[in-house]
């Protein structure tokens, strides 16, 4: 089957099928048909020998029983490790066929702007948040090093949502400006994934339908949401910076505060969902 052949199968499965998750109608005919007596009909038709995987169980499971899926064991080992302070950061960042910055590629990721909150001893104390976005002048990469070097410190885990993105814009800038190789090691050591354990499905809910993406995440666990930003997702982060430096805009401040809100709230969504973690896992302390 060609790759358009399966997104069209996908789609009309979908359509058919709203309330099953897309990682369900990936599987076979044959897998398919049992999840979705399990997941959409709610009973207990597939024999206990019946090859789905782990991951597959546990989302049976929870479309059955409408409750969480937590390994208590894992969440505690993945929060024991973390050292602090704690550094939630994410990157928003740009790209063009034509590069517009020197010494860089068609199509690759430029960051223009970042949002850290900050934990200096405990989840339930109140965060410090620090951000920056690039006035267009200079190079955003040198920028942004300089800001990272400055607020990262020396000890501490540095938390991501898919952190190997935001270590190889790290790494592509000190690429270009060599002179922060020596940082570079010691701060790529202390990253730390926080899509980990929600990609291995140590904690899931069943109203995720199979992602473990931070936008549907972030709701299932607390409640929380991305509705009431003017932003909502990174893509158009990139396009309205975008118009910014084409100067396709009539109200400039009014959309770098939307960025700055949509980024902050990336970060802030992090530190809550670890805090649920923490809260799930009846773990007093780290």
């Amino acid at each position: 089957m060609t790759l358009n052949k399966h997104n069209r199968r996908l789609s009309r499965l979908e359509n058919l099928l709203p309330n099953v998750s897309r990682y369900f109608l990936n599987l076979s005919p044959e897998r398919l048909v049992a999840v979705i007596l399990a997941a959409g009909q709610i009973h207990s038709s597939i024999p206990k020998d019946y090859p789905l995987t782990k991951l597959q169980k546990i989302q049976v499971k929870t479309e059955t029983t409408g409750e969480v899926y937590l390994d208590k064991k894992a969440i505690k080992e993945f929060s024991n490790r973390l050292q602090y302070p704690l550094y939630f950061l994410d990157f928003e960042t740009f790209s063009s066929p034509i590069p517009l910055i020197d010494n860089s590629s068609p199509y690759q990721a430029i960051p223009f702007q970042f949002s850290l909150h900050v934990i200096e001893k405990h989840l339930t104390k109140e965060p410090k948040h620090l951000s920056w976005i690039w006035n267009t002048e200079g190079d955003p990469r040198l920028e942004l090093l300089e800001r990272l070097q400055s607020l990262l410190g020396n000890k501490g885990n540095i938390l991501a949502y898919h952190s190997p993105f935001e270590m190889m814009i790290i790494k592509q800038a000190v690429t270009t400006f060599p002179k922060y190789q020596k940082w570079l090691g010691k701060i790529l050591e202390r990253f730390v994934d926080l899509l980990q354990p929600f990609r291995a499905f140590h904690i899931y809910h069943p109203a995720q339908k199979g992602s473990c993406s931070l936008k549907d995440v972030l709701p299932t666990l607390t409640g929380q949401d991305y509705s009431s930003l003017e932003i909502q997702d990174g893509n158009e982060a990139s396009q309205q910076f975008m118009n910014i430096l084409n100067g396709e805009v009539t109200d400039k401040q009014a959309i770098l505060d939307n960025l700055e809100e949509y980024c902050g709230q990336d970060t802030m969504a992090m530190l809550e969902i670890l805090r649920k973690m923490k809260e799930l896992s009846a773990e007093l302390s780290i």
